[in-house]
């Protein structure tokens, strides 16, 4: 993985083998980013992602390996309640299915492993700090700014 500062931007180049959402955390915290937005394409072997189910509180996942087509992944950086980076991305991907037609596949981002390349903007806030906490009401972790 290398990136590049161009004006207020990161651009980032994954390559194969490198995890999307723990090489976002990790360029954030080389470059002291609390809060950011992060958009991208690329190539992957391996995902995971999850559709929640709010009456049960949990999610639904689905781990597949391949090739996959990221062809978009949208997420925010923010700080977890113990004060950590934490990454939190949708992503929808496209793959041939056995009938050998293009299927889809996509939602909550647990996990993607480049194979070809992966080209991620990470757009820095300024001066930002937002913590997600516990929100009971929906059982997930939501951004709270009551205690900053």
């Amino acid at each position: 993985m290398q990136y590049k500062i161009f004006d207020n931007s990161l651009y980032a180049r994954f390559d194969k083998g490198d995890e999307v959402l723990g090489g976002i955390v990790e360029i954030c915290q080389k470059e002291n980013i609390a809060v950011a937005s992060f958009a991208g394409i690329g190539g992957c072997g391996e995902i995971t992602v999850g559709t929640y189910n709010l009456e049960k509180h949990d999610y639904l996942t689905k781990s597949m390996t391949g090739m996959f087509e990221m062809l978009s992944v949208n997420g925010n950086v923010t700080l977890n309640q113990d004060n950590e980076l934490f990454a939190h991305a949708h992503a929808m991907f496209s793959y041939i299915g056995d009938d050998n037609q293009i299927q889809l596949i996509g939602g909550h981002l647990k996990k993607a492993v480049i194979n070809l390349t992966g080209e991620i903007v990470i757009t820095p806030v300024k001066n930002a700090k937002i913590i997600r906490q516990r929100n009971d009401a929906v059982g997930i972790n939501t951004w709270n700014f009551e205690n900053l």
